[in-house]
């Protein structure tokens, strides 16, 4: 499964990951982002592209996602593949990535 990241600030969406790192925020941040005293986040810095292709302009921007915010992400597009709701498990801009959703096997 992939999910897609994306930041976004006055009207400019960053859409180029170009470096992410997970991190332990300090005490006053975990609590702004109410989190428990263990949770991790992760920070990017992204670019903008120049149009529709992945070449970055020279603009950039920083975000934070909360690892619970990222599972999330990723338990949604789980259940929606295997919900049939999508047909493949991948981003379409990511080569070898539009694999078909595997097919629910049930153990007895």
């Amino acid at each position: 499964m992939e999910v897609t990241l994306t930041c976004q600030s006055k009207g400019t969406k960053y859409n180029l990951v170009q470096s992410v790192d997970v991190v332990q925020p300090d005490r006053q941040l975990a609590d702004r982002l109410k989190l428990t005293r263990n949770e991790k986040i992760v920070v990017a810095a992204f670019a903008a592209s120049e149009s529709r292709g992945d070449q970055p302009k020279a603009s950039c921007g920083l975000c934070l996602f909360t690892m619970p915010d990222v599972k999330d992400a990723f338990e949604r597009n789980a259940q929606m593949c295997f919900s049939a709701n999508r047909p493949n498990r991948g981003l379409g801009f990511i080569a070898g990535a539009n694999l078909a959703c595997p097919k629910v096997t049930y153990l007895n």
